[in-house]
Formats: C-alpha cells, structure tokens, sequence
C-alpha cells in the first residue's frame, strides 16, 4: 500500500507565547481580546511498526483545533473520512464532524473558515463535510497533493470544497494569521492567534 501519511511522528500542539512573536505577524496584526482555542478530537488510528521507526506500532490522536472569532468560527482541521485504505492500514477509531464539534460547542454551519495544516487523509478528511466555505491552503500543498502518492486524491479535490490558494502569510481575521511551517510537508502551515493576553499559535509539531 503506499504510505499515506509522513512516517515521522506527528501531533498536534497548542502553544501560548509572550508578544510580541518573531517577524511580520508581530508588527503587522492586531489582537483582539474575543478570541478562544479549543481542542476538537477526531478520535485516533493506528500507525503500523513500519511507519513509526521504533519497531512498534503507535497510537496516534486526530485533532483539530476551533478558534472563535468575533467575526466567525475557524476550523483548523477537519477529521478523517472514509476510505477502505485508511480502514485497512490505520484502523482507524473516528469521531465525526458533527460530534466532534458540538463536543467542543459548536456547530458545522456555525463555520466560517476552514483551514487545513496540510492534506494528508487525517487532516483534511472532513473538508467534504463543509462545502462551500473557503478553505485555506498553501499553493505548494495543492500541487503536492496533487501530484504525490502520499496523499489521497479522494480527500483533496472532491465537490464543494473551495480552496483559497495561498502563497506565504494570509490573515484571515483580524488577529488570525495562517503562516508557511514546511517542514512535514513541502506546504504545511500553521495558525497564530493574537489575543490582548498572549500569542496562541496552533501547530503540528514533530517530536
């Protein structure tokens, strides 16, 4: 089977910083007092020895992450879907969309924005749940997913999912900037949320 996802490991990680962060995000956004980050749990699937370099297999959680906004919701992530190769390889235990969110307060239509850190199955599964609403990704993801047999075409390009193509930093909000983390992945990115008592910045993280 081709592998379908990074065989490094892989989390997600919540960080909180002083002010103000490194580079342009610091000096050219504001903070905005309204903000939350919550955690929105997808379940979990198994990453098989082969994957894991440690000679054992490893649970991993699915996460995303839900920043309220006074302007709207933004969903960092959106689950995994359904495919029999998943199912096969990964086994995967899912929560779905919709309990997923009201877990964490909130609604599918109640989403604004969606924002895929990068779109390998378990991060993007979800996106055909939310048609319609822009979904921001890295221009250099795209053209990765669309070419690599380390991504799941089924999950990137499917009916109802409207991408805003990006090319580097993007604030989608006042006080919400997405900015380029490659590293995992030729277009990752991450989210920076500046509120008036910090910095929250939502990360995949690699141990």
């Amino acid at each position: 089977m081709k592998r379908l996802a990074s065989s490094e490991a892989g989390r997600f990680a919540m960080g909180r910083v002083a002010h103000p962060p490194l580079g342009p995000v610091g000096r050219d956004t504001v903070s905005v007092a309204d903000h939350f980050v919550r955690r929105v749990d997808f379940g979990y699937f198994v990453r098989p020895a082969e994957e894991t370099g440690t000679g054992s297999s490893r649970v991993e959680p699915c996460l995303g992450y839900l920043i309220g906004h006074p302007d709207g919701l933004v969903l960092v992530d959106t689950g995994m879907g359904v495919h029999p190769e998943v199912d096969a390889h990964y086994r995967p235990q899912r929560v779905g969309l919709n309990e997923a969110l009201a877990a964490a307060g909130a609604r599918p239509d109640e989403i604004r924005y969606v924002v895929n850190c990068h779109l390998h199955f378990d991060h993007c599964g979800g996106n055909m749940e939310l048609p319609g609403r822009p979904n921001f990704a890295q221009r250099a993801e795209l053209e990765l997913a669309r070419t690599s047999d380390q991504y799941l075409p089924e999950f990137v390009d499917v009916p109802g999912v409207a991408y805003e193509e990006l090319d580097g930093e993007a604030e989608i909000l006042p006080g919400v900037v997405i900015v380029p983390t490659p590293g995992h992945t030729a277009g990752h990115q991450s989210v920076v949320v500046r509120r008036t008592d910090g910095t929250v910045i939502v990360a995949w993280a690699e141990p």
